[in-house]
Order: structure tokens, then C-alpha cells, then sequence
């Protein structure tokens, strides 16, 4: 994935840019109005008509008695009308709401599942270590495989410096967020709340952060284009450091629309892939506008409660004090050459003593195309019962919709040949038996983190491996480079993770 980063932008974080306050995602759209003057006219017209014919009949008390009568009860419907008017000018509208933060979830290790056999886990274990190790520059990774019944998780390394990486340790999946985002909008999909075919001018009418957006950049699209990345969307761009970065990661009152200014490129013509977290903020835009809920909200109540899975979107969730902090080069990210902590990294150019709040400036970054924070315990929950037959997230059509929606056409993503869907991907592989292994899911990588998610219909088994540094940026001992199946240290540990089963079954 490319990377969400500040990199040279951090420069000026010295000036920091103010300004007033924009527009909340989930703006108010104007209520119509109906004019109230016809039935007013059409009664006094009648009224005059009345008086006429009284005038005419004088000379017979009872055709100007019923004439009056007459005149009266069109004089009250004209009332009636003018009443019926004025209520259709009370039309509903969709509410402002501000990014609120809240408290993150209870990140505790999980209970309440069988154990794989002794073999299987002993394998397991083998199989992280021996691709963690293997890596050139590492800090700490988690992993966990989960087939419905049976959970297995290990750790190694250190979450942070002198603590060890623990099982119910979150980390940023980066990336892997995706597969949130898109069972949100078919589930939307299938509450009715829009179609696969409904376009950005219809279901963000209104919505006065989106109708700032230059439509040159961010053209108009379906829902359908966004979630498979075909939109033309140009990704944003971070690397110009300049005034608007700076404004976006540091401004007071946030929301996430200020981020799709950094999208700066022209629009290309619809249909061909071009993977853009633009496309992932649109469809985050949507979900909130279209539920008026905020997005994490969202996850919460459709998605994750119900399937007591522990996950929180930043920026607005809270940091868990037992957080893994993110490792890379400071380069990278606009420091001086070294690699450790980013949290602790300082910009060039800033003055002594100069801290960036790292997560909240990196989550404005990420938000619905990234921002995710769990654990692989619950990770690997999560990819099972999004995608085998057995689970619960979604209906079965809109299961069925999203582990077909791949497009024929390859595409090169985190250095390996796959095809894209609906925000997750399919990859094919060969075992270390020959076997050819297909598996659904997404990666994840950049700021600081590393990931995989990955779920396997043949073998009904998901895998989740997180790293809070960079290894999926690293070359791994497993996969075949010239035939495009590259393999990182996290893919070859989910790799091994997978094998461990199939050689022990």
C-alpha cells in the first residue's frame, strides 16, 4: 500500500496554519420550499366571484343565500390549501456532527475458544519466529489463526522499548481496515440506504465539505467504482510539504473532508484500477452521511458488538496506553537519518523541545482507508466471519457479492500479483508442498506498521499478522520473486501459519 506519511511536509510543522472552522462531513442539506400564494389567489378570486352573483340574485333570497354558502366553503379550502402548503415547507434534513473522541475498546486477550492441537500450535509458533527473526530490522509481531472453533495467537519481540509485544496488544493494521469499510457499505447497501449504481452527486447533495471539493479531482462515481478503485481517483499527495498538509494534520476542528484536499491531482476517466485511499475517505464520507452516524459509531453498532470483536477507528478513538508504537526509518517521515520510534520522531527545521502528536495527525491521514487499531486475535475473527460460509458480519447475498467482486485483470499491490474486489484482494500461491493456495483478504503497511489478512476458503481458516514496524517493506525467505508471488516476512508468516495446518491435517 503506499505509505500514509508526512514526509517532507513535517518540515514546516513550526508554523503551524490556523483558520476557521470547516464545514463538518455530515453537513446540513437545505430543506425545498413551496410557494403558498396560488390557493391564496384562487380564494379571493372565488370570493369576488361570490359576491358578484349575490349582487346578480338580489332580487331572490335564496339563490344569494346559497351563493354566500357557497363562497364560504371555498374560502375555507383555500385556507386548507394554504395550512397544506406551509406544513411541506418542514421537510427533514441531515443534521452537522462533530468528530468527537471516545475512549478506546477493552483490548483484552480472548477467551472462549478451543485450542488447535499440540503439533498445530507448536508450528505455529515455529513458523512466526523463523520469519520475524529472519528480518534484517524488526521491533515486535502478532499473529493469530482462527477456524470458527479453535484460536491460536503468538507473539515476538517488544511493543515498545523493554516491553514485550503481548497477545492483547493493539497495533495499527493500516490497510486491512479496508475490509471494514467495504462490509459497512453493503451492509448499508442491504439495510436500502443506496445501490452499488448511486453516484457521489446524489448521495452527498448537500453535504457543503464535498461540494467545496474541486469535481475536476474528485469526479463524480458510483459506489460500485469506489469500492473496486476504478473511480480515476488520484491517491493524495503528502509529499509536497506544504501549507495545506501542515493545516490538515494540525488544525483545530477536523473532519475527514479536509483530508480529500490533499488529493491534488486531476481525475482520470473511469474504469481502470488505481488503488487510492480517495476513493476509501468517499465511501467513509458516505457511510456517515447517508446514516448521519459517525463512522467508528458505525463499526460499532452494525458490525463489531454483535460479534464481540474489539477494534477502534482513529483519530477518534482514544490511544490505548498499552498501544504498540510504530517503528521506521526517520527519513522516511521527514527526520534526521535513524530508525526507531515515530512518536518520538522531531521534524527538521522544528525548534528544541518540539513534539507532533504522532497518532492524531496520522489518523487525520488514515481515518476510513486505514485507521483501524486491534488485535490479531481479533483481526483473525474478524476476516472469518466477514468471509467463510459460517459467519455472521454480513448476509449471505452480501457475503457472496463481496468474495466475487474481483475484477479479471491483475494488479501489483504490496509487490504481489492479485486481483482486487471489493477493498479486499485475492492472491494465489504455491505451499512449499506445490499445492496452489487462494486466499482473501487485504495487506497493510506504512506509518510505522506492518500487516496481513488473510482468510482461506479451502482450508475455511483465517490468519491475521501485525508488526509495529515495517516489514511488509522487507524481503522474506519464502515465495518465488520472478514469478510475482514476493514474499515479506508477514506474508511468509501467515504463509507458514497456513502450511502448519495442511501438513498437520
Amino acid at each position: 500500500m503506499k505509505k500514509l506519511s508526512y514526509l517532507a511536509a513535517l518540515l514546516a510543522f513550526l508554523i503551524a496554519c490556523g483558520g476557521g472552522d470547516a464545514d463538518s462531513d455530515l453537513a446540513t442539506s437545505s430543506a425545498g420550499k413551496t410557494s403558498t400564494s396560488n390557493p391564496t389567489q384562487a380564494a379571493a378570486t372565488t370570493t369576488q366571484a361570490a359576491a358578484t352573483t349575490t349582487q346578480a340574485a338580489a332580487t331572490t333570497a335564496q339563490a344569494a343565500a346559497t351563493t354566500t354558502q357557497a363562497a364560504a366553503t371555498a374560502t375555507q379550502a383555500a385556507a386548507t390549501a394554504t395550512q397544506a402548503a406551509a406544513t411541506t415547507t418542514q421537510q427533514d434534513s441531515k443534521q452537522m456532527l462533530s468528530v468527537v473522541k471516545v475512549p478506546p475498546p477493552d483490548f483484552t486477550a480472548t477467551k472462549g475458544f478451543g485450542r488447535f492441537t499440540s503439533a498445530e500450535e507448536t508450528a505455529f509458533a515455529a513458523a512466526v519466529s523463523e520469519h520475524f527473526y529472519s528480518a534484517d530490522i524488526r521491533m515486535g509481531i502478532s499473529a493469530a489463526i482462527f477456524d470458527g472453533q479453535n484460536l491460536w495467537s503468538g507473539t515476538e519481540g517488544f511493543a515498545r522499548e523493554n516491553v514485550p509485544m503481548q497477545v492483547e496488544t493493539p497495533l495499527s493494521v493500516m490497510s486491512s481496515s479496508k475490509t471494514f469499510l467495504s462490509a459497512l457499505i453493503l451492509h448499508q447497501i442491504d439495510e436500502g440506504l443506496y445501490g452499488l449504481n448511486d453516484r457521489l452527486s446524489e448521495l452527498l447533495v448537500g453535504h457543503s465539505g464535498y461540494e467545496r471539493l474541486n469535481p475536476a479531482i474528485i469526479s463524480d462515481a458510483t459506489v460500485e467504482e469506489l469500492l473496486l478503485m476504478t473511480a480515476g481517483h488520484a491517491d493524495k499527495d503528502t509529499s509536497a510539504g506544504g501549507r495545506n498538509l501542515n493545516y490538515v494534520v494540525t488544525k483545530p476542528n477536523w473532519v475527514p473532508v479536509d483530508t480529500l484536499t490533499l488529493t491534488t491531482d486531476m481525475a482520470r476517466s473511469p474504469g481502470a484500477f488505481e488503488y487510492s485511499n480517495t476513493s476509501s475517505y468517499l465511501l467513509g464520507l458516505i457511510a456517515q452521511y447517508q446514516s448521519q452516524t459517525e463512522l467508528n459509531a458505525l463499526y460499532q453498532s452494525e458490525l463489531l458488538e454483535r460479534l464481540s470483536i474489539q477494534a477502534g477507528l482513529r483519530p477518534v478513538v482514544e490511544i490505548p496506553d498499552n498501544m504498540a508504537l510504530p517503528h521506521a526509518d526517520f527519513t522516511k517521515y521527514g527526520g534526521a537519518p535513524g530508525w526507531g520510534d515515530l512518536t518520538q520522531m522531531v521534524p527538521l527545521g522544528t525548534p528544541p523541545g518540539y513534539k507532533m502528536d504522532y497518532f492524531e495527525q496520522d489518523g487525520r491521514l488514515a481515518w476510513s482507508a486505514a485507521g483501524i487499531i486491534s488485535t490479531p486475535e481479533n483481526m483473525a475473527r474478524w476476516a472469518y466471519e466477514l468471509m467463510s460460509p459460517n459467519g455472521t458480519a454480513l448476509s449471505d447475498a452480501s457475503r457472496e457479492l463481496l468474495t466475487t467482486s474481483f475484477i479479471d485483470k491483475p494488479i501489483t499491490l504490496s509487490g504481489n500479483t492479485q486481483k482486487y474486489g471489493f477493498h479486499i484482494a485475492q492472491r494465489e500461491y504455491k505451499l512449499a508442498d506445490g499445492t496452489m493456495f487462494v486466499t482473501h483478504g487485504h495487506p497493510g503497511g506504512g506509518g510505522g506498521y506492518g500487516s496481513v489478512l488473510y482468510y482461506s476458503p479451502v482450508l475455511d481458516i483465517a490468519v491475521s499478522v501485525v508488526a509495529n514496524s515495517e516489514l511488509g517493506y522487507q524481503r522474506g525467505q519464502c515465495g518465488d520473486f520472478r514469478a510475482g508471488d514476493y514474499g515479506n516476512p508477514l506474508v511468509c508468516a501467515a504463509r507458514g501459519l497456513f502450511e502448519s495446518v495442511t501438513s498437520n491435517r
